[in-house]
């Protein structure tokens, strides 16, 4: 961050300081050889620091070989892409299967605010540079999606709908960034008859389309989730459905691949069976152990690691015998730390002074950290 910046900044400032001093003083000999050491010994503290405060960040992709970049454009007939223009912003018009321009329709990127198509059916949405589903909304017609990138210009056509009220729901589960289709989530509507009043209705298994299709749903709202039985790299999420829509995008976020290492502060060495933990003091989610996000991972019931037939060991949460603890993570702003020093050790090697630090993990990245643990000291 930046006390980090600072701090590697000031160590640099300072090596430029003595090299100055020892190439233009008059010092006697025996004096250089201390400033010589001193110089060492601060280079070696700079390296020491960029090391611990390292966190390797790469892209990883969990998109399928075949899907590049426009398609998306398969799954929505009578959709065009005409133009492209050097702006982060997606511009274009909505129209009906005539070619008449539609108003009122809600155009949104995942997660940012909505927009509105005017009389002429014109929008413009701002992307902040980021590729992310695009959806197109309106009571009249059926929901649209596709990923078209900053810059592009679109000609979007929607279809009407087939009736006001379907038992018919089409899920499309897609990769938030892409549209592209995920298969193998299982998607549960849950009949909501109430908040003590839910009953499992259907579920479907996504196919290589990532489509879960409900042919018999009652005319009711539904609310529907996300499992898997086997894990899926992304987060999960969930959706309340009203019997008037009939077609429902889940974009979902990539997980970031987080791999946290434990060492000893002297010697480097990897430590075993130690546990990580994570907070969001903004959100008062406080200190709990660190497991995986991701779609289909088995988590323990409130961190307790009863043993339980259905659920991974107790050391699946833990590091390794190289001291390295491996997870699938959301992208939320957490804090990260050891969750408990293990046997011979009291804390670890302070980060600006905490003994925590905020980790970015972009999704669909790829981030590393290491903790440098304090051995205790032997008592007299």
């Amino acid at each position: 961050g930046s006390h980090f910046r600072a701090l590697v900044n000031n160590e640099k400032a300072s090596v430029a300081r003595l090299a100055l001093m020892m190439k233009f003083s008059f010092f006697h000999f025996p004096f250089r050889i201390v400033l010589s050491l001193v110089l060492l010994t601060t280079i070696s503290i700079s390296a020491e620091i960029l090391a611990e405060e390292k966190q390797t960040k790469e892209q990883v992709s969990f998109t399928p070989q075949d899907w590049g970049p426009n398609s998306w454009l398969k799954n929505t007939p009578g959709t065009q892409i005409t133009g492209h223009s050097d702006t982060t912003d997606i511009m274009g018009i909505v129209v009906d299967p005539s070619g008449q321009p539609v108003s009122g329709v809600h155009v949104d990127q995942f997660r940012t605010v909505v927009n509105r198509t005017d009389e002429a059916g014109v929008f413009r949405v701002n992307t902040q540079g980021e590729p992310r589903v695009l959806r197109a909304y309106h009571p009249d017609y059926e929901i649209w999606f596709g990923a078209p990138l900053p810059g592009d210009e679109i000609r979007i056509q929607l279809e009407p709908k087939k009736e006001k009220v379907s038992t018919h729901k089409t899920v499309h589960v897609v990769d938030a960034r892409n549209a592209a289709p995920i298969k193998g989530v299982t998607v549960t509507a849950i009949r909501w008859n109430g908040p003590r009043r839910r009953e499992v209705a259907a579920s479907v298994v996504t196919n290589v389309e990532g489509i879960a299709q409900f042919d018999s749903l009652d005319p009711i709202l539904h609310h529907l989730q996300l499992s898997a039985e086997s894990i899926v790299p992304y987060i999960k999420t969930q959706r309340n459905t009203s019997p008037e829509i009939s077609i429902v995008v889940l974009p979902l976020e990539a997980a970031c691949e987080l791999t946290l290492r434990a060492v000893d502060a002297e010697t480097g060495e990897g430590i075993p069976g130690v546990k990580f933990g994570r907070e969001m003091a903004g959100a008062e989610d406080w200190l709990h152990v660190l497991v995986p996000d991701a779609i289909g991972s088995k988590l323990p019931v409130r961190y307790d690691f009863d043993p339980d037939p259905d659920l991974p060991p107790e050391s699946a949460y833990e590091t390794d015998a190289d001291g390295y603890y491996r997870c699938l993570v959301e992208s939320n702003p957490w804090s990260y730390m050891v969750y408990q020093s293990p046997p011979g050790y009291r804390r670890i090697v302070p980060i600006n002074g905490r003994q925590e630090t905020r980790i970015e993990t972009p999704p669909g990245g790829k981030v590393e950290y290491t903790f440098r643990l304090l051995k205790k000291k032997p008592q007299n």
